[in-house]
C-alpha cells in the first residue's frame, strides 16, 4: 500500500515538473511568463535579427520600468548594454541629460527566435526573457525617491529665480519656469503638484506684461508656409532626439518650405538677455529659400554657456520684412522698440513661425 502511494505521488510529481519544462519552454507564448521577478520583451519584425533583438531587449526593460513605477519614458533609454548574459540600462533624463542606472543587475535568461515568411522575405522577430533581482525593485524605487526629491528641490530653485526677475525681464523668468516644468516631469506627489499650480499661475501672468520677446513667444501663424516641423540637426543633419544639447555641440537649423519664403532665424542670447537675428546677418543676406535648407550651410553653431531652456524662432514670409541694419555687428540685436517693429512688420503680409525648444546640459 505504501508502495502504491509512494509511486502515485512520483508520477504526479514527474507530470507536475514536464507540465512546468512544458510551460518554460514556450515562456514566449501569450505575451507573458508567470514568474516573479522575470519579464518577456517582443521584438520587432524585422529583416535583421539584430534589430528585432535590441528592440526585445527595449521592450523587456520598458516593461520593468513600469511595473516599478520609476516613471522613465521610452525615450529616455539612451542605451541597452549587454555584457555576456547581464545588461547595464542608462537611462537619459530630460531635464539634466544625467546618465542614471535606475535598474541594475538585469540578466538575460533565455531568448528565442521566430522565422516569419513573408512576401518572399524571411523575417525575424526576437523574444527575449529578462530577470530582475530580488530586491532590487524595492532599491530602484528608493533611488527614484532620492531623484524625485533632487529634481523637486532644483525645480523650486528655478520658480524662485523666476519670482525674482518677473518684472524686470519676464522673458527669462518664462524660460526658467519651463525648466522647472521639464524637472518636476514625472512627479505626481502633492508637493509636485502644488508646484506645477504655481508654475502655472507665474506663467500666467507672464503673459500679461508687454515684452515683445512674450508677444513673439505667442505669436500665431497666418498662413501655414513651411512643410515640416523645422528640427535642430548636427553637423551632419542628423536630428536631435530628444533636443538636450551639451556644451561645445555644433549644430545646425533644418527649415523646410512648400513655397518660396523669407527665413528668419532667431534666438534668445541666454548670456546677455537679448533677442539675435541668427540668419540673415552680415555675411548671409540673401533669406530667400526654395524648399529645404541647413543652416548655416558651409559652417555650424557651437553650444555656449549659459544652461537652461532656450527656443529657436524660425519664421518665414511670403514678403520681405524690414530688419536692423547690422552696424559694426555680425548679427542683429534687437533692442525692444526694434523688436515691437519686426513684429509689427510681420503681422502685415502672410508668414508661419514655429518654435523649436532644447536645452542646454551646462
Amino acid at each position: 500500500m505504501k508502495l502504491k502511494i509512494l509511486l502515485i505521488l512520483t508520477l504526479l510529481l514527474l507530470v507536475n515538473c514536464a507540465s512546468k519544462n512544458a510551460k518554460r519552454s514556450e515562456w514566449w507564448r501569450e505575451g507573458g511568463y508567470a514568474v516573479q521577478n522575470q519579464y518577456v520583451g517582443v521584438g520587432i519584425l524585422s529583416l535583421e535579427q539584430k534589430d528585432s533583438y535590441e528592440s526585445a531587449r527595449k521592450d523587456a526593460v520598458n516593461k520593468i520600468v513600469n511595473e516599478i513605477g520609476v516613471r522613465i519614458k521610452s525615450e529616455f533609454l539612451e542605451s541597452v548594454e549587454e555584457k555576456d548574459k547581464s545588461l547595464e540600462v542608462y537611462t537619459k533624463s530630460m531635464t539634466q541629460a544625467e546618465g542614471t542606472a535606475f535598474i541594475e543587475g538585469l540578466t538575460i535568461t533565455d531568448k528565442h527566435i521566430e522565422k516569419i515568411n513573408k512576401n518572399e522575405e524571411t523575417l525575424y522577430r526576437v523574444y527575449v526573457l529578462l530577470k530582475i533581482p530580488p530586491g532590487e525593485i524595492k532599491r530602484a524605487r528608493e533611488r527614484r525617491r532620492k531623484y524625485e526629491l533632487k529634481m523637486f528641490d532644483k525645480a523650486q530653485k528655478k520658480v524662485d529665480n523666476a519670482r525674482e526677475t518677473q518684472s524686470r525681464d519676464p522673458y527669462t523668468a518664462k524660460l526658467e519656469l519651463r525648466t522647472a516644468v521639464r524637472m518636476l516631469t514625472g512627479i505626481e506627489n502633492e508637493n509636485g503638484k502644488a508646484l506645477k499650480t504655481e508654475i502655472q499661475a507665474l506663467l500666467e501672468s507672464i503673459e500679461r506684461t508687454e515684452n515683445p520677446m512674450v508677444k513673439l513667444d505667442n505669436l500665431e501663424s497666418s498662413s501655414i508656409i513651411m512643410e515640416k516641423n523645422p528640427s535642430i540637426v548636427d553637423i551632419y543633419g542628423n536630428d536631435y532626439k530628444p533636443s538636450i544639447l551639451n556644451l561645445k555641440d555644433r549644430i545646425k537649423i533644418k527649415v523646410f518650405v512648400k513655397e518660396p519664403a523669407y527665413l528668419y532665424i532667431m534666438s534668445y542670447d541666454l548670456s546677455t538677455n537679448e533677442p539675435r537675428l541668427l540668419f540673415p546677418n552680415k555675411f548671409e543676406k540673401n533669406n530667400l529659400i526654395k524648399d529645404e535648407v541647413i543652416y548655416p550651410e558651409n559652417s555650424c553653431f557651437t553650444v555656449e554657456p549659459p544652461g537652461g531652456s532656450n527656443t529657436i524662432y524660425i519664421i518665414v514670409s511670403k514678403d520681405k520684412v524690414a530688419i536692423p541694419t547690422f552696424g559694426r555687428q555680425d548679427y542683429v540685436t534687437f533692442t525692444d522698440s526694434e523688436l515691437w517693429d519686426f513684429i509689427y512688420n510681420l503681422e502685415t503680409v502672410q508668414f508661419d513661425i514655429q518654435k523649436v525648444d532644447f536645452y542646454i546640459n551646462g
